[in-house]
């Protein structure tokens, strides 16, 4: 695949799911490649939460740290690393205001626009 297929295909596919979705969930190997630098920095400008998953030993970049709600780290993706990892999805989404379908991110949405004093909703807004 061409450089300007994989972006064509990034605008086209994985950024309208990544606008729809709650949250974005990597899992950081160690090693930059180009899906995972899109998805981060698409996740980083859509305003989702971030929930890395990684293996124990493996170094983090610091601004990888800043970005993500959550790092999990795991021995392994075993029934006990998969388990660690529904638990930070499953906090994320209730308590990261950001999430789709949390209460406070509706609520916060809903809140008139500091311009016109209008309540506007994200979904009248697109």
């Amino acid at each position: 695949m061409s450089h300007d297929d994989f972006f064509e295909r990034a605008e086209r596919d994985m950024f309208p799911k990544m606008e729809d979705s709650a949250m974005n969930i990597s899992i950081w190997s160690g090693k930059i490649d180009a899906k995972l630098a899109v998805e981060v920095g698409a996740a980083v400008l859509f305003d989702k939460p971030i929930v890395i998953a990684v293996l124990r030993g493996v170094a983090v970049p610091a601004n990888l740290r800043r970005v993500a709600s959550r790092i999990v780290e795991v021995d392994e993706m075993d029934a006990k690393g998969v388990a660690a990892l529904r638990t930070a999805i499953s906090d994320v989404l209730e308590n990261d205001a950001r999430a789709k379908n949390n209460p406070e991110r509706e609520r916060q949405q809903s809140q008139p626009s500091s311009d016109t004093g209008k309540s506007v909703s994200k979904k009248e807004t697109n």
